[in-house]
């Protein structure tokens, strides 16, 4: 009832529930599925970067449980499919349009972590599409 016995969440946990859910409800604002989503460069890098951005703002940088919360949300948000997605991502790094959507996305994950600015950057995109 008042929290007494509750097990904190990880940051691991916390990390992949916050980027998770802020891109579902991004992607439901915009009337989009990750599916739908994942055939443009700029909403891969989006996607990725925010990612990138919340594992760092919860302490979780380039290193094995960081990788693993990445896998897990990218799982969740995908299914197996998202795997698939991530590993593309991953290849990607390079691409200019790819790498617009890294700084847009971890820009956002930050902001709003730090400042509370609603992250609506991917969702604003598509609908302007």
């Amino acid at each position: 009832m008042f929290g007494f016995g509750k097990k904190k969440e990880s940051a691991s946990s916390a990390a992949v529930n916050f980027a998770s859910e802020m891109m579902e409800m991004q992607l439901g604002l915009a009337g989009q599925t990750f599916e739908t989503v994942t055939s443009d460069l700029y909403s891969l890098g989006y996607i990725f970067g925010f990612h990138d951005g919340s594992l760092q703002a919860f302490g979780l940088g380039h290193n094995p449980e960081g990788f693993a919360a990445l896998a897990a949300s990218y799982t969740r948000l995908g299914g197996v499919a998202g795997a698939g997605v991530l590993r593309q991502s991953l290849d990607l790094q390079k691409d200019a349009t790819f790498s617009k959507g890294v700084r847009a996305g971890g820009g956002e994950a930050i902001a709003f972590i730090n400042e509370q600015t609603p992250p609506l950057g991917l969702s604003t995109y598509w609908l302007s599409r």
